[in-house]
């Protein structure tokens, strides 16, 4: 894959995860002014274990997918690949399922702070597990660089997701129990689908001898996204044990605000990003581009950022009642964290492309031990604001000591001056747009808008650019004439 075509690809990617996303969004205004504030905080709860469901269930393949289409494409047997990573994530979610029924009810009962969990634990379990095994065989069409039918499958599962959702809690009335048998069924509606495409196109198998290699690659990776999970994660389930649904409402939803950014940059960044390395990762030149990659993506979160801001401001009061006001700060507090989710994720993928996953794993696992510890320390004491120290501490760190150690290993020099030019502006904007959170509309709209074009135009003024990247930039305005 060139760099032109990482590019394009990128663009693909945050175009329909845009609009999976923004189909997705829309379901949050559906369950705020549908359910009550504690049936969305439970609904919250569930939808965040469902998340935590398919990393588990997956043990890692998707990235092992990535990682080896490559070699196996090149071997003619890409369909052995994708049909024993497709059988080992489909018992990983059978194994889940059973844990969870006979196992983990009581712990449930505590957290969802009901009696009958049972019904919610089976469905959340079985939606988790339809949604695994559809988003892995997506990843097929992301190894091979089919960014359209990736993207084309995304916006499908979202928008029969939101019809089918509709119907069951807006007509039908079935409440949260409704919300989950839609999210089963417009994921099993898009596996049947993807099941019959990429059989037709690889001639799935399965391969024996092939599963301890992908286990040993793949397992590593779950320990990491697991343990990325619940820093972000676990704040949820211990505002729920020490508080109320009610808070954990609030809070669930201006994290989702914060997790904009990922929708819109980070995840597409990251999804065009693996393959990129993978592919190139004998390049001679490869240490150079990977450096500017990195600043480009400072550059981008930095942007990106100033408009989240701005958005949730105005999009608040529609998505939610005045009841989730406070959201709005959650989000505030929360976005600097989220944002380091891209550096985590650059500093996996250089360690994936050295085969150090183990690495990984070891050095998640432990910053997922600290969250827990610091949630379950200060939530009680702090609450909200506990939990938007931890997640934000756990999120930074991780980001920091990953990039690190991934640089390290593929011996990658930063642009230092170029990233500190950028860190700079970034906490400038931070700080005071959340100095100015509470003025009007209108005043705050010009405050981030004058600041975000005019830290724009002092990084142009100080020569970020170097003159083959304002070359190029005039060649792309040219061309896109």
């Amino acid at each position: 894959m060139s760099f032109r075509q990482f590019s394009k690809n990128t663009l693909i990617y945050a175009t329909g995860n845009v609009t999976l996303r923004a189909a997705s969004f829309l379901l949050i205004p559906l369950y705020t002014h549908t359910l009550s504030v504690s049936d969305y905080g439970l609904l919250s709860i569930l939808l965040m274990t469902i998340q935590i469901y398919v990393i588990l269930m997956s043990l890692g393949m998707p990235t092992s997918l990535v990682r080896f289409t490559n070699d196996y494409t090149k071997r003619g047997e890409i369909g052995k690949l994708v049909g024993t990573t497709t059988l080992l994530t489909f018992m990983g979610g059978i194994i889940c399922i059973c844990i969870s029924v006979l196992f983990m009810l009581p712990l449930f009962r505590t957290i969802l702070q009901i009696e009958n969990v049972r019904i919610y634990v089976l469905l959340t379990s079985c939606g988790a597990l339809m949604q695994c095994v559809s988003s892995h065989i997506m990843t097929y069409y992301r190894a091979r660089n089919h960014a359209y039918k990736f993207m084309f499958t995304g916006v499908s599962a979202a928008a029969i997701l939101f019809v089918l959702t509709f119907i069951s809690i807006r007509l039908l009335k079935l409440g949260i129990l409704g919300a989950l048998a839609a999210f089963i069924a417009s994921y099993g509606i898009v596996l049947l689908f993807l099941l019959v495409d990429v059989f037709l196109t690889t001639r799935m198998s399965i391969s024996i001898s092939l599963i301890p290699k992908l286990l040993k690659f793949g397992v590593p990776l779950l320990f990491s996204m697991s343990a990325q999970f619940v820093m972000g994660g676990s704040s949820v389930y211990f505002l729920g044990f020490f508080g109320n649904l009610e808070i954990v409402a609030i809070y669930s939803l201006g994290s989702k605000l914060a997790q904009v950014i990922g929708i819109i940059l980070i995840l597409p960044f990251q999804l065009a990003f693996q393959p990129f390395v993978f592919e190139n990762i004998n390049d001679p030149q490869i240490g150079e581009k990977i450096s500017r990659m990195l600043t480009y993506l400072v550059l981008a979160i930095f942007i990106v950022s100033g408009f989240v801001i701005l958005g949730s401001r105005l999009l608040l009061p529609v998505v939610a009642p005045a009841e989730y006001s406070f959201a709005y700060v959650v989000m505030l507090l929360l976005l600097p964290g989220f944002s380091f989710i891209g550096i985590y994720f650059f500093g996996e993928t250089l360690l994936g492309a050295s085969k150090k996953t183990p690495i990984i794993g070891l050095t998640m696992t432990a910053f997922a031990i600290c969250s827990i510890g610091l949630n379950y320390l200060i939530i009680p004491r702090l609450m909200t604001y506990g939990a938007v120290i931890a997640t934000n501490t756990s999120y930074i760190l991780s980001g920091l000591v990953l990039l690190s150690i991934g640089i390290k290993e593929l011996r990658i020099s930063i642009e230092i001056r170029r990233i500190g030019i950028l860190c700079f502006f970034t906490v400038l904007l931070f700080v005071t747009l959340f100095v100015f959170r509470n003025a009007n509309l209108m005043a705050f709209c010009i405050i981030a808008l004058t600041m975000l074009f005019g830290s724009i135009s002092m990084i142009w003024v100080l020569g970020f650019f170097s003159k083959d990247e304002m070359i190029a930039f005039k060649k792309l305005i040219q061309r896109n004439r």
